[in-house]
């Protein structure tokens, strides 16, 4: 955490780093009485940016946070999850009591409670709209989407490539349910006609 050093009597306010000028923004806009104009708001962020990982997500035309990721494990079996808007840092459990326990050393209790609270209630808020998961079947299609190599696609590519990576045979009553899950969670749009167009950044991890 960096510290404030004072000179002839009055603190100063060391620069901030690219996640705390991040973390920043966030916290002023979500929380009102947020300032880190103020010394010992900003010694919070500081403390809170130890706490958390910042994740640097690519933005969509419409200014979203979004991306995508395929996993496949030693095993074979394929998952996928969505990270949606709000998602732009990491936040663990431990750290964050960590975060708590020290903060409590150090700064008014009434402060704290203040700040958590605020904080914790913004964090509860996008919980559900940070992240999404899909079944099998789902992350299965859209590895198939993926092997398409191009944003664009139909239907029937879609059902080839599925074929080709080992899956078996698809039926299209499952395929088009696949779709239009992957469609109504903003992973893809429908053009019409069968036809669809990738909308989010898709990550293929082994």
């Amino acid at each position: 955490m960096p510290i404030l050093t004072q000179k002839t009597g009055a603190p100063k306010q060391l620069p901030m780093n690219e996640q705390e000028r991040t973390l920043a923004s966030f916290l002023e806009e979500q929380l009102p009485d947020f300032d880190t104009s103020r010394q010992e708001d900003r010694q919070i962020l500081y403390l809170l940016s130890s706490s958390i990982h910042l994740q640097r997500q690519e933005k969509d035309s419409e200014g979203d946070y979004r991306t995508v990721t395929i996993t496949e494990d030693s095993d074979g079996k394929i998952t996928a999850h969505s990270i949606k808007l709000y998602n732009v840092f990491v936040a663990d459990a431990d750290e964050l009591l960590k975060f708590l326990s020290k903060a409590v050393q150090l700064f008014p209790i009434a402060l704290v409670v203040k700040f958590t609270g605020g904080f914790l209630a913004v964090l509860a808020a996008f919980i559900p709209m940070m992240k999404l998961e899909f079944n099998e079947q789902d992350a299965r299609v859209l590895l198939a989407i993926y092997k398409v190599h191009s944003k664009r696609f139909s239907e029937a590519e879609a059902g080839g490539r599925f074929s080709e990576l080992g899956f078996g045979p698809i039926t299209p009553e499952k395929l088009n349910a696949s779709l239009v899950k992957l469609a109504n969670a903003k992973v893809i749009r429908s053009l019409g006609h069968r036809q669809y167009i990738i909308v989010e950044k898709i990550r293929y991890v082994r």
